[in-house]
């Protein structure tokens, strides 16, 4: 396996150094950062080892390693305007990538110290939403451009247009939802869940509002659909909820948002979980407090 990682580290470094973004074997740069976004997802492990322990020509160690991947950013990032599904497709795979770097707390510092360029882009991206950055195409495991700038940024503790967690751009929505929450006595109980998990999640909706006297139940479903700032809804529905019920899969544990509403939960919020497991899965990495 760990050759195998080598091989797939060399293959982007090899492709970054071409002007056609192309290595010797006509492999494109996004096809192993896309190799390398499923990875990242499934195993940390796999993570650590491409950044400390990866062994490539030229040798890189983890600034490197970071610095070539925001590199790749900085390219792509400047040249987004052109219609082009090869260059959209890269520049979501490499944020994706930076996306999970930075839910490892060993390596956000070096994400941010003397990496100003990247880190402008990053809050460009997550402040813009282009038009142009919308790909044809694009794998479950990767989240939208938009969506993966925000959680980097949040994970950082960095700010967007001066809020403390997002841009204010949900408004007279997001004001709306905060006055119905707090004009209610009953405890809340908040569903996190993945999208592919919809239809389960409805009919758990459905059962828990027969009860609708004893609590009430938060679910963006029925809480977001005008809002143009999700996570912001979502957070301060998660604060107000007295337990959060999420609803495991193997979908959920690909789910960088779901990664990110869980860990807000548990490390934050220290909010009580629920978990309900949906398929036989062994709950492991980020997953392994469900236990």
């Amino acid at each position: 396996m760990n050759d195998v990682l080598n091989q797939v580290l060399q293959h982007t470094i090899d492709a970054a150094n071409d002007n056609r973004f192309r290595n010797k074997t006509g492999f494109h740069v996004s096809e192993p950062l896309a190799v390398m976004v499923k990875l990242f997802v499934v195993n940390e492990v796999t993570l650590d080892y491409i950044l400390c322990k990866a062994e490539t020509e030229p040798p890189l160690d983890i600034l490197s390693t970071i610095r070539q991947f925001t590199w790749i950013l900085i390219a792509f990032y400047n040249e987004r305007d052109k219609n082009d599904q090869l260059i959209q497709f890269t520049l979501i795979a490499i944020m994706n990538i930076l996306w999970s770097i930075s839910f490892q707390v060993q390596y956000r510092p070096y994400l941010t110290t003397d990496n100003k360029l990247a880190m402008f882009i990053i809050t460009d991206l997550a402040k813009n939403d282009y038009p142009e950055t919308i790909c044809w195409y694009k794998p479950r495991s990767m989240e939208s451009i938009r969506n993966a700038a925000r959680g980097i940024l949040y994970n950082l503790d960095k700010v967007i247009d001066g809020t403390n967690r997002e841009a204010e751009d949900s408004g007279n929505q997001f004001n709306t939802i905060q006055t119905v929450i707090s004009s209610t006595d009953k405890p809340s109980i908040m569903i996190s869940y993945c999208h592919e998990n919809k239809e389960f999640c409805g009919k758990l909706l459905e059962l828990l509002s027969t009860h609708r006297d004893e609590f009430d139940v938060w679910i963006d479903q029925t809480h977001c659909q005008s809002a143009s700032d999700l996570w912001e809804v979502i957070a301060y529905g998660m604060e107000q909820a007295h337990v959060i019920v999420c609803l495991v899969s193997n979908h959920y544990y690909e789910s960088k948002s779901c990664r990110r509403e869980f860990t807000y939960a548990v490390d934050t919020l220290k909010k009580p979980i629920v978990p309900v497991l949906l398929e036989d899965i062994e709950p492991k990495g980020w997953l392994d407090l469900v236990h």
